[in-house]
C-alpha cells in the first residue's frame, strides 16, 4: 500500500512537470517558436518568476490572473497540466501488473505516459490550428511502434488499418477530408493499440464521437457545413476510451 501511494505520488509529480512543459509546446510550436527560454505572460510579456510557474497551484493562487497586468490567464494552461496528470496515472494503472519487475514497470509506464502526453498535445494543437506538427507526430509514430514491439506483438495489420483508412480518404478527397497528419496519427494509434480488432473499434468510436459533435455544432449554429473541424481530437479521445474499456474488460476476465 505504501509503495502504491509512493508511485502514484511520483506519477502525479511527473504529470505536473510534463503538463507544464506541454503548455509551452502547445503555445509555441504552432507559431514556429523555440521551446527554450523563460516563460512570459502572453498579455504583458513580463518574465514569469518561479512562484508563477508552479503547475496548477500558481493558477489557483493567482485566481487565474497575471500578477503584473492582472489579465486573465488562459484556462488551457491548468487544463493541460491536470489532463497530463490524469494520463500519467492512466499509464500507471495500465502497467501496474508488472510490479514484480520494477525496472520494467518504471520504463513501460513512463514510456506509455509520454506517448499519451504527446497525443494530448497533438489533439489540442489540432483543435486550435487544424494542423498536426510533424515534430510531435513523427516521434509519436516511432515511439508507438517501439512500445508495442518491445512490450507485445506488433500487429502490422493494425498499422495498415490505422494509416490506410485515412490514407484512402486523403486520396479520394485529394486532401479535403483529412490531412496527411491524420494519416500518420492513425498509423501511430494503430501501432499503439497493437491489434487490428481494437483498431477497428477505435475507428468506429472515433466516427461516432465525431458525428455526435458535428451534429451538435450544426444544430446549435456554431458551425456550418462549410466549416472545417479538426478530427485529431476525436481520434485521441476515442483511443483513450478504447484503451480504458479494454483494460476494464481484461480485469473482469481475470
Amino acid at each position: 500500500m505504501v509503495m502504491t501511494v509512493a508511485w502514484i505520488s511520483l506519477f502525479v509529480l511527473l504529470g505536473l512537470i510534463f503538463g507544464s512543459f506541454g503548455t509551452v509546446i502547445v503555445m509555441r510550436v504552432p507559431k514556429g517558436k523555440g521551446i527554450g527560454g523563460r516563460s512570459r505572460c502572453v498579455s504583458c510579456s513580463k518574465k514569469l518568476s518561479v512562484r508563477e510557474l508552479i503547475p496548477v497551484f500558481s493558477f489557483l493562487l493567482q485566481r487565474g490572473t497575471c500578477l503584473h497586468c492582472k489579465k486573465r490567464i488562459h484556462w488551457l494552461y491548468p487544463f493541460i497540466e491536470c489532463a497530463t496528470v490524469l494520463l500519467f496515472l492512466t499509464a500507471f494503472w495500465f502497467t501496474e501488473s508488472s510490479y514484480d519487475q520494477l525496472s520494467l514497470f518504471v520504463f513501460r509506464s513512463f514510456f506509455l505516459a509520454l506517448l499519451l502526453w504527446l497525443l494530448l498535445l497533438i489533439a489540442i494543437i489540432d483543435l486550435h490550428t487544424q494542423m498536426i506538427p510533424d515534430t510531435l507526430n513523427i516521434p509519436l509514430l516511432l515511439g508507438s511502434i517501439f512500445y508495442t514491439s518491445f512490450f507485445g506483438d506488433l500487429d502490422v495489420l493494425a498499422l495498415i488499418l490505422g494509416g490506410g483508412f485515412f490514407g484512402l480518404q486523403w486520396i479520394l478527397s485529394r486532401g479535403k477530408w483529412v490531412g496527411s497528419g491524420d494519416i500518420i496519427l492513425g498509423t501511430s494509434i494503430g501501432a499503439l493499440l497493437g491489434s487490428w480488432r481494437l483498431t477497428i473499434y477505435w475507428i468506429a468510436v472515433s466516427y461516432c464521437i465525431g458525428a455526435a459533435v458535428v451534429c451538435y455544432f450544426l444544430a446549435t449554429g456554431k458551425k456550418t457545413r462549410k466549416d472545417r473541424i479538426a478530427f485529431g481530437p476525436f481520434l485521441v479521445v476515442a483511443l483513450w476510451m478504447v484503451m480504458v474499456m479494454e483494460k476494464i474488460f481484461d480485469s473482469l476476465r481475470v
